[in-house]
């Protein structure tokens, strides 16, 4: 299905593999965009209640079932399905993991130009790994995560990203681009609508 799309997106971009994928990746977040907002109303609810949570996991210590009963209420109480989660996360697991094997299915046919702006989509690239790496700082900058932790994170995502085929790197880098726009459009008309339920719910 996905080699199909991207075919058809090849032949009507002038054979421009890359601008193929770009143009895939942006209609895949869109598809995307209903998972991606409930994770994130998902995660800003858990962030509320985190206190209360710590409090249930303090009182009841090593009573596990206590503990997973009385978090049970809690979210019933926060109108919270953690469930939902993980089928949210299931899905866009599956989709691109999907997209992945397509992608390196196609590195191997010959029939496309794998050439963009340059660079080789079927060989490593030093400066897309580097692009990638930065946004991935900036997704992760909110995140109070040790110093030395960070560097060790990154220092091996690198060497993973300069081991992969640039056009992975390019759906990487833009799929991260627009999560990055995606969030702050979240943050900015959302989270005060968040905000209110919980504050109401927990009332």
């Amino acid at each position: 299905f996905f080699k199909e799309i991207i075919l058809f997106l090849y032949n009507q971009t002038g054979q421009n593999l890359g601008i193929s994928v770009l143009i895939i990746s942006f209609f895949l977040k869109i598809l995307l965009l209903p998972f991606d907002l409930s994770n994130f109303v998902f995660q800003q609810k858990i962030e509320k209640i985190n206190p209360e949570i710590k409090k249930i996991q303090e009182k009841y210590k090593n009573d596990y079932k206590k503990i997973s009963d009385e978090l049970m209420a809690l979210y019933r109480r926060e109108k919270i399905n953690p469930f939902i989660n993980f089928l949210n996360i299931f899905v866009q697991f599956f989709i691109l993991v999907s997209l992945y094997s397509v992608l390196k299915v196609i590195l191997s046919d010959n029939q496309f130009n794998f050439l963009f702006f340059g660079i080789d989509l079927r060989k490593p690239s030093f400066i897309l790994a580097l692009i990638a790496l930065a946004f991935q700082l900036l997704q992760l900058k909110n995140f109070k995560v040790k110093s030395k932790i960070i560097y060790l994170f990154f220092g091996l995502m690198f060497v993973i990203l300069f081991t992969l085929p640039s056009i992975i790197l390019v759906y990487w880098i833009v799929n991260l681009v627009l999560t990055l726009i995606e969030n702050f459009i979240f943050k900015k008309f959302f989270q005060a609508r968040i905000d209110i339920k919980t504050n109401q719910s927990g009332q």
